[in-house]
């Protein structure tokens, strides 16, 4: 692994780390300011509290990870490829960090208020993932989850920091490369239910599923389903 440095008066560094289906990094607090970015890929995040193992999030191409590093005392959390990953690891000064352009993604200059506004998005992120899990059935928390999950997708295609395929060019496509067992464990489901919620969807024909890929076929419709409030299931 070779690291790259930017001019001294810089005091910015970053190397490139390559990830191979199902390797892992693991993160806990690092002695300066040391911010991670997707490059390309998908990354799945989990922290483990004793014995209980849970998926914190999906993570893609452009996005920022590891920012419970810069925290005082932050958990350990472990970052597993899903497909062939790229993270870049851009690490500076703290006297430089209200002075650096940083772009979070290619390490190239940019304004640092990207970094800030990413920041901000993960945050929110989490804050709307803590209400699913806390006060939404089963369905509208599965509906929330592919919503956000197509947001954060389409963001990458706009800013260019993925190809889009034929299909995720177009509206309501989202690619699932994540199992099913991961989406349940990150939900707080059974994988039972997240296969009956599917599996009702597409026999309702709201939503076509091909391969790795689901369509959603009446986005209005889709939608609705995340305001669902009544309880859906006594089983999660």
């Amino acid at each position: 692994m070779g690291k790259d440095e930017t001019p001294a008066e810089n005091t910015i560094t970053h190397c490139m780390l390559a990830l191979k289906n199902k390797q892992k990094l693991c993160f806990r607090s690092m002695p300066h300011p040391t911010f991670y970015a997707l490059h390309a890929g998908t990354l799945k995040s989990t922290l483990s509290l004793g014995t209980a193992h849970g998926i914190i999030d999906f993570h893609y191409a452009g996005e920022l990870i590891a920012l419970h590093t810069l925290a005082p005392m932050p958990q350990t959390v472990v970052y597993e490829a899903i497909g062939d990953c790229a993270v870049c690891v851009i690490e500076l000064n703290p006297s430089q960090l209200d002075k650096q352009a940083l772009n979070s993604a290619t390490a190239s200059p940019a304004q640092p208020a990207l970094l800030w506004q990413q920041m901000g998005a993960a945050i929110s992120q989490y804050q709307q993932q803590y209400v699913w899990r806390s006060h939404l059935p089963a369905l509208p928390r599965f509906i929330r989850f592919l919503l956000q999950t197509h947001t954060r997708q389409q963001a990458q295609i706009r800013l260019g920091m993925t190809a889009p395929s034929a299909n995720t060019s177009i509206s309501y496509w989202i690619d699932l490369p994540m199992t099913r067992s991961d989406i349940a464990n990150h939900l707080g489901l059974t994988l039972e239910t997240v296969c009956r919620l599917l599996a009702d969807l597409r026999q309702k024909k709201i939503i076509e599923i091909h391969a790795r890929q689901l369509h959603i076929v009446q986005p209005s419709a889709f939608e609705k389903l995340s305001e669902q409030r009544e309880v859906v299931s006594n089983k999660k």
